[in-house]
């Protein structure tokens, strides 16, 4: 009996200190061809246009196939926290893993759910503006896509 009480305190502080443990915050833990989208519940398979939502306060994340689905998902369920979350986004140039806030957003593109906005890394702002194109914020791209109608 000795002896399983001491296993058994040790199991508990092990769980303890696990539970106790930072999330990892960082970009890149979604799994192409086997993650769905959080709003539309299709598996998201673009690399050029997919967001991951990192809440570390409910160590969770949450991925969307298009921003349009974030913005809406966030629009209908009336989530509170994303001034909180990191948001990240690939780069529509080369699928790496950029910051969706600090990211150039280009419209007229195309893409999964069809709203048609793409990110870039912020350094390519003045590239995308010497070919014409309107730079958008990321809050802009929020604003706009949840005063549409509902896709």
């Amino acid at each position: 009996m000795r002896r399983f009480s001491y296993w058994a305190a040790i199991l508990a502080a092990w769980f303890l200190l696990a539970g106790c443990q930072e999330m990892d915050t960082s970009a890149g833990k979604l799994r192409f061809d086997r993650d769905i989208c959080e709003r539309c519940k299709m598996i998201i398979s673009d690399r050029n246009h997919a967001l991951e939502v990192v809440y570390p306060k409910e160590r969770r994340r949450y991925y969307f196939d298009d921003v349009g689905c974030l913005a809406l998902w966030v629009r209908d369920n009336q989530i509170s926290w994303l001034p909180e979350a990191l948001i990240y986004v690939t780069d529509f140039s080369n699928g790496r893993w950029i910051e969706a806030r600090s990211a150039a957003w280009v419209e007229g593109y195309i893409t999964p759910m069809a709203f048609g906005y793409a990110a870039f890394a912020p350094e390519k702002k003045e590239m995308l503006e010497a070919q014409g194109k309107h730079i958008y914020q990321f809050s802009e791209v929020m604003e706009t896509i949840q005063k549409e109608k509902e896709r």
